[in-house]
């Protein structure tokens, strides 16, 4: 296996091979697959929606889940009630809680299943050159590494997991901080214990806790390959948008491999200065190139 070379792989390679990896596409999967799913999603996740009506990034919008009006919507108490009594939130909290552990399967599984359907064209798809004995990192679930160029499973890592290895177990989410907001009782002034709304208020925001992706603890996890990049001199990104989610990865790499060169593909001609500010901000300054995905094709 080469030493010198990593690619990043990010879901504009999967889309410049044809393959139907969009998150418009996960819409209209999940609109014709899973009516309740989708109807749950659009009322409470603010999802940015393309000139179509449809998702754009949809694991960032995880991260706006009104988990507010989600319990809002399932709380029937009535604490000025002589009929209230503190055991009403429990089972409030059970129905956030089941309500919470359907959608949370839900959505690993219908990601699970549109990936699995996802087909592999044999043509039409411009091919690119790439060191089949390098290292490959790649945020897809997907196998295009493999089966389109062959690339061994040991030269892989998989960050946020794949589909033919994990099947549904996929890292999927949004990298937003869950803020700890302040617990309530009945009147404001102490009279109820607060432990059974906080308990309640919880369960509204397990989607939200589940679906945070933590890169701080993912790259630990994968310590022993990161170790490995240390004498990497050069670093190409292909089909990666440098996304605000995933910064932490590559600011982690420019720190243990300090010394690569960095080329950058993009496809839109209004994409490079977004990158070269997002690269900025994990540090990297010199030694940057930036080349449209297109030109790197045999």
């Amino acid at each position: 296996m080469s030493n010198s070379k990593l690619y990043i792989i990010g879901n504009g390679f999967d889309l410049h091979h044809n393959l139907k990896t969009s998150y418009a596409n996960f819409c209209l999967y999940v609109r014709e697959n899973d009516k309740e799913l989708y109807e749950f999603l659009e009322w409470y996740v603010d999802v940015e929606l393309d000139k179509d009506g449809l998702w754009k990034d949809f694991e960032k919008s995880l991260g706006t889940f009104d988990h507010g009006a989600f319990y809002s919507d399932y709380d029937y108490t009535e604490p000025a009630s002589d009929k209230f009594r503190l055991s009403d939130m429990f089972g409030v909290e059970d129905e956030l809680t089941e309500k919470s552990e359907i959608m949370i399967q839900k959505i690993r599984q219908v990601l699970y299943d549109w990936l699995n359907e996802v087909d592999y064209p044999d043509n039409g798809y411009k091919t690119l050159l790439l060191d089949t004995n390098a290292k490959y990192l790649t945020f897809n679930y997907t196998a295009t590494l493999n089966r389109l160029y062959f690339i061994p499973d040991e030269n892989i890592l998989h960050i946020h997991h794949s589909v033919a290895i994990h099947g549904n177990d996929l890292i999927f989410g949004h990298g937003s901080i869950i803020k700890e907001e302040p617990l309530f009782d009945n009147d404001g002034n102490g009279n109820y214990p607060t432990s059974s709304y906080a308990n309640a208020e919880g369960a509204s925001k397990m989607l939200l806790a589940y679906f945070y992706k933590d890169t701080q603890t993912i790259i630990r996890e994968n310590e022993k390959f990161f170790d490995n990049l240390r004498d990497i001199d050069e670093i190409i990104v292909l089909g990666h948008s440098l996304n605000d989610i995933d910064l932490p990865y590559f600011k982690y790499l420019r720190k243990i491999a300090h010394k690569a060169k960095w080329t950058i593909s993009y496809y839109d001609d209004s994409e490079p200065k977004k990158m070269q500010d997002a690269l900025l901000k994990v540090g990297v300054k010199d030694g940057l190139s930036l080349i449209k995905l297109d030109d790197i094709t045999i």
